[in-house]
């Protein structure tokens, strides 16, 4: 049942303005104006939908643990082949922590200054010309893992789409518009009407 529900919806809406047959396409005018049914009998392009969850399984074991194994790797690089610049590093982020616990109550803007000094020093370290050197497998790791993500993700947003749409109109609700030289008169209510949409989109049925 709730993965019916989940794949239905359903619409309505009333006309508050109908309220005499001068200004009405009715000589009874109705509040209720229309509603809207929709049912998607084939729709996977929700990234959640359990349809992909091979394919983010085999993201993350495949180029996102790459990614997660490539930052250890770049640290220690940076560690062996900078160890100056590192030690140094790792000093001033202790020095910086070692200021702000020394606060007894610091405020959110001293929080703020200091985690972003570490950022910056981070940054000098991390984007000089000699860490970027080392930095060729994480960039690549980085760079296979945003390719494959897209892929998956436009796979997704392009996958096949097969919906039901049903729209009822009370043309009884719809108002006419005003005239102060025009008087109105109507004999009968107009027809309701009623459209049928089967909507077909994008992707492989098969898929």
């Amino acid at each position: 049942m709730a993965q019916v529900l989940s794949t239905t919806s359903i619409a309505a809406s009333f006309n508050t303005g109908s309220s005499s047959s001068s200004t009405s396409t009715s000589t009874s005018p109705s509040l209720f104006s229309s509603a809207t049914a929709h049912v998607d009998f084939i729709n996977h392009r929700d990234p959640r939908d359990a349809k992909w969850f091979k394919e983010w399984t085999r993201l993350s074991n495949s180029q996102l643990q790459s990614v997660a194994n490539a930052v250890p790797n770049y640290e220690q690089t940076l560690h062996e082949k900078m160890p100056t610049q590192y030690a140094q590093w790792q000093t001033e982020i202790q020095s910086e922590l070692g200021t702000l616990a020394a606060i007894k109550n610091p405020t959110d803007s001293q929080i703020t200054t200091t985690m972003t000094a570490i950022l910056t020093d981070f940054d000098t370290l991390l984007y000089s010309a000699t860490a970027q050197e080392y930095a060729a497998d994480y960039n690549k790791a980085l760079e296979a893992y945003a390719t494959a993500d897209s892929a998956v993700l436009n796979e997704i947003s392009t996958s096949f789409v097969f919906s039901f749409e049903y729209t009822f109109v009370n043309q009884a609700s719809v108002a006419l518009p005003k005239s102060t030289t025009q008087t109105y008169s109507l004999g009968t209510t107009a027809p309701d009407l009623s459209t049928f949409n089967l909507i077909l989109s994008g992707g492989d049925l098969l898929a």
